[in-house]
């Protein structure tokens, strides 16, 4: 019989086998949704987070040129390795350079009516074309605008949402940053986020305070104090990042030869493009992943004992079945087939379930974490989902489909239907509970480690009385003089104590 004509025959007879049971296939439906459903909601942050691909042409070519510094994979340059990248032929198709310290890059727009504090991004005219994106209205910056410090903006999509409800007419418009007006020429796709996930408007480099400033190294302040730029470059085609760094590295010989402390005793180096995540909260997606696959085994293996359970009841079954002249081949294809349509039908509703679930955690989750926003079931998480769904149907389907092609039909016309299991069956069922109480107690015990940490956290004694403290902080606009922060201080503190049962302290 062609394998078409068996495969059709055997859905079919899956398909009354397990309408036949309503019971068991409810059970180990809903079982497998629940450990499907949640591996892939997770899997979709994980992806979305650390591998999707960069929006930007060609990411491949895109690399980062930060100092060699362990303790810091976005460490910043000095200026003057941008001016000397610049002049010279090499790997290097194109170079830009943004300001990294984005607790000074914050500014005030809309004015003293409706102000509201964002990040802003201060960038060389360049780095739109090195990352190979184009806005989605207007254009960005030209390279007179930059030399001559020009007040130019390009603000992000969700600003463009916000505060000018998405009008194609907002080129040309003003809108005020740090109490100075800044013409719109330009509003960014929603997919671009750079140099962070927060930045909300680019203005030209040129208009930062720090960008003439060239301060000579000295023994008080830190290293970050001075190396405050970050470089990003596109390579040529078919140049390698390995080349590139042989070429930074004799760039900086011949720089070090010229000033011993040009990079306070840093080499440079090149990293492929990618977005920034913490160590900490990488091995917190993992783990979370590692749990809930783990959720997805313990189904498994429950899934595995129901189909052993129902085997044991199907005896007389796959005896008769044997006798006729049904090859062992095909008793194990048949329950594989029911395996498939078990999965089939769990994989349908998880996707439903997985939908919600990321819809949940990308609304709760941590605010600091990248790209958290585009979780979504897109091509990778559906081809994911599948993977996982065939890895599953055969996890749980293997035994119980070689243990129905092992049996003897003499013994099982014998024994006839709802005999218990055998001593093979049974060993196969124990090995299973005890592989899942194995499993549970290390995620029952991992999650008790946790909860003790964060209660001994929030045991901590603080050194005083946090009940009845509120704090605030206060963002000046960068224009703003020492005085006038101080003025501005005192002020609040006058208004403040007008408050009864309200005594205001500034112990900075």
């Amino acid at each position: 019989m062609p394998i078409m004509a068996n495969l059709h025959t055997d859905l079919r007879y899956a398909l009354r086998s397990l309408s036949a049971a309503p019971g068991f296939t409810a059970t180990a439906v809903l079982t497998l949704v629940l450990g499907m459903g949640a591996t892939t909601a997770i899997f979709s942050i994980v992806y979305a987070v650390l591998f999707r691909p960069l929006p930007y042409k060609d990411p491949q070519r895109l690399v980062h040129i930060v100092a060699n510094e362990p303790a810091d994979n976005r460490s910043g340059v000095p200026l003057s390795l941008h001016d000397s990248l610049l002049g010279q032929s090499g790997g290097l198709e194109q170079v830009a350079v943004y300001y990294r310290n984005t607790g000074w890059s914050r500014a005030f727009v809309g004015g003293r009516a409706n102000p509201e504090q964002v990040q802003a991004g201060f960038v060389s005219t360049g780095l739109f074309s090195v990352l190979g994106v184009t806005p989605l209205v207007g254009r960005t910056f030209e390279d007179a605008e930059v030399r001559r410090a020009e007040r130019v903006a390009v603000i992000s999509h969700a600003l463009w949402l916000r505060r000018f409800g998405g009008t194609e007419d907002v080129l040309g418009k003003s809108i005020e940053v740090d109490d100075k007006p800044v013409t719109i020429i330009g509003v960014m796709p929603h997919a671009f986020q750079f140099p962070g996930a927060d930045t909300q408007l680019w203005l030209p480099i040129s208009t930062s305070a720090y960008w003439l400033e060239r301060p000579a190294p000295d023994t008080v302040h830190s290293r970050g104090f001075f190396m405050r730029w970050n470089l990003v470059a596109r390579l040529k085609p078919e140049v390698t990042v390995a080349r590139v760094q042989t070429e930074l590295l004799d760039l900086d010989r011949r720089m070090t030869l010229r000033d011993r402390n040009w990079n306070m005793g840093l080499s440079i180096k090149a990293l492929p493009l990618s977005i920034e995540v913490g160590e900490r909260a990488k091995l917190s997606l993992w783990l979370l992943f590692g749990a809930v696959a783990l959720v997805l085994l313990i189904a498994c293996a429950n899934v595995a004992n129901l189909l052993l359970a129902r085997g044991a009841s199907r005896t007389k079954e796959m005896a008769v079945r044997l006798a006729l002249g049904a090859s062992r081949r095909r008793i194990a294809q048949q329950i594989l087939t029911e395996c498939l349509v078990l999965v089939s039908l769990a994989s349908a509703l998880a996707l439903v379930l997985a939908n919600g679930l990321i819809r949940l955690l990308v609304a709760w989750g941590p605010p600091g974490l990248p790209r958290l926003e585009q979780a979504r079931l897109d091509a990778p998480v559906m081809l994911f989902s599948l993977i996982a769904a065939l890895l599953t149907a055969i996890s749980f389907g293997v035994a119980p489909a070689l243990n129905a092609a092992r049996n003897d039909p003499q013994s099982g016309l014998r024994i006839g239907a709802g005999r218990n299991m055998s001593a093979g069956d049974s060993r196969a069922s124990a090995f299973l509970v005890v592989a899942e109480f194995a499993i549970a107690i290390v995620l029952t015990t991992s999650a008790g480690l946790l909860l003790q940490s964060l209660w001994q956290v929030e045991s901590i004694d603080l050194g005083y009385e946090p009940q009845r403290i509120l704090t605030m902080r206060l963002q000046f606009p960068s224009a703003f003089s020492n005085s006038q922060r101080l003025a501005s201080n005192d002020g609040l503190k006058e208004r403040l104590q007008a408050f009864p049962g309200v005594e205001p302290t500034f112990p900075f």
